[in-house]
């Protein structure tokens, strides 16, 4: 890993951001509201405001969602990138 991206990111009331992966590690702090959280043969787990979640590189993020139906989900995602990344998530089929 060779450089940081640090984002400041909202998912609406009901977001589901669907299968994806990320080139290198993620650090996602979340500060307000709820957060429904699956890696690929692992159990959902939910986290809320205060708790870290850490997605593993390259390995399928099932659920990453929003499910508060009236409230949005903030968080502080910190992005490990290499020189070649690009792009920060890759949507899975």
């Amino acid at each position: 890993m060779t450089r940081v991206e640090v984002q400041r990111l909202t998912l609406p009331p009901g977001f589901k951001a669907g299968p994806h992966t990320h080139p290198g590690p993620a650090v996602c702090y979340v500060t307000e509201g709820r957060i429904l959280f699956q890696v690929k043969g692992q159990p959902a787990r939910y986290y809320t405001a205060g708790q870290t979640i850490f997605e593993p590189a390259s390995t399928p993020i099932e659920r990453f969602d929003n499910n508060s139906s009236s409230a949005p989900t903030t968080f502080i995602a910190t992005y490990l990138l290499g020189d070649l990344d690009t792009e920060l998530l890759h949507r899975l089929p």
